[in-house]
């Protein structure tokens, strides 16, 4: 972990969807999340997600607060982890814990 999210951008995040989760209220927004979270599980940098896993939607108030990203990657959360996936590749790019509030 820490190519893409480094200490500066996990900063960031972090700020952004603090903002997000007191402007949205954090029970209903971290509902949402967790709605159709896979839940944890072992992550594993530059490998394939698991294809017996769902993925899990955004809500649209926390990707309009994250940085924006190239059109091949997306962000989803596994447990409470942010992850960077390529959706071509179905790569894990990168991960990060620790930036819900």
């Amino acid at each position: 972990p820490g190519e893409f999210f480094t200490p500066a951008i996990e900063d960031l995040i972090r700020a952004s969807l603090k903002d997000v989760f007191e402007d949205m209220g954090k029970k209903n927004l971290m509902g949402s999340i967790m709605d159709e979270n896979p839940g944890p599980f072992k992550l594993v940098l530059n490998t394939r997600y698991p294809d017996e896993v769902p993925l899990s939607t955004m809500p649209p108030p926390i990707l309009a607060a994250l940085p924006p990203l190239e059109e091949d990657l997306e962000y989803r959360f596994i447990g409470r982890r942010l992850v960077l996936l390529d959706v071509h590749a179905h790569l894990i790019v990168d991960y990060t814990d620790e930036v819900l509030p």
